[in-house]
């Protein structure tokens, strides 16, 4: 007899562990999520110790880090503060509320971008992170407008490292997350999946027509995470990619 809730638990995890089988079916950001996903997992050994996750939402990739503690900080706001949510401190998006020193490690995933001055955020993750610690964090470079109207800039390879290095860290890995023409494939996908929300919207309250409407996109979703993955094989760009994945050290 099949168990619902682990199948419903199996879907969620699909959303930022994106399995290659059932992951092109089931989530439409699925070449974009596996190509962070890699990213933070081949590079998990570098995240140690007591960890702080700034913006941590539902701290979905506490499960990579072997830690000894890890501590969610996030700003309260309507968004944010939701039932799946696993914020343990809320503060008010400019001053982290600890003490310098503190943390062997930082994370901060997808975040940056809705920052309105992020230098200072840098300068409160140098604070607060211990000599010789390290943060792993990622930010979009090609994506679309989201989560508005807190959605602030955009960052280059250049801009980010130099954003790093100009506040006191040395930056020890960087690379750019699904790049070439793989990237074109996820915005045409991203387009029609503007086109889905907005069906969506036109039955906000009817369940039956909105389950309708997300199985009905089912297969073209589908359809452009194969061949993204295909189009994966073919040269790499360095001037078109999605995001910046960083780590650096203090």
């Amino acid at each position: 007899m099949l168990n619902l809730n682990k199948i419903i638990l199996e879907l969620r995890k699909q959303r930022f562990h994106p399995h290659w089988f059932i992951g092109p079916i089931v989530n439409d950001f699925y070449l974009t999520r596996k190509g962070l996903f890699n990213f933070i997992s081949k590079n998990a050994k570098e995240i140690n110790g007591n960890v702080l996750d700034i913006g941590c939402g539902e701290k979905p990739y506490e499960e990579l880090f072997n830690t000894t503690s890890y501590t969610g900080v996030d700003i309260e706001t309507t968004k944010v503060y939701h039932a799946s949510s696993k914020v343990d401190v809320f503060y008010n998006g400019v001053d982290l509320p600890f003490e310098s020193n503190t943390f062997d490690s930082i994370v901060c995933f997808e975040v940056l971008e809705h920052v309105f001055e992020p230098e200072s955020m840098v300068k409160e993750m140098y604070r607060v992170l211990k000599p010789g610690g390290k943060i792993m964090l990622t930010t979009p470079f090609i994506w679309n407008e989201h989560e508005v109207p807190y959605d602030y800039g955009r960052y280059t390879y250049f801009g980010l490292n130099h954003l790093f290095t100009k506040n006191g860290f040395n930056v020890v890995n960087q690379k750019r997350i699904v790049s070439g023409f793989t990237l074109f494939v996820v915005l045409i996908s991203l387009y029609i999946r503007e086109g889905q929300e907005a069906l969506k919207n036109i039955f906000k309250k009817n369940k039956i027509w909105n389950g309708l409407i997300y199985l009905l996109f089912r297969p073209i979703f589908f359809m452009f995470n194969v061949i993204g993955s295909i189009c994966a094989w073919l040269p790499k760009s360095e001037r078109f990619y999605f995001n910046n994945g960083i780590i650096a050290k203090k």
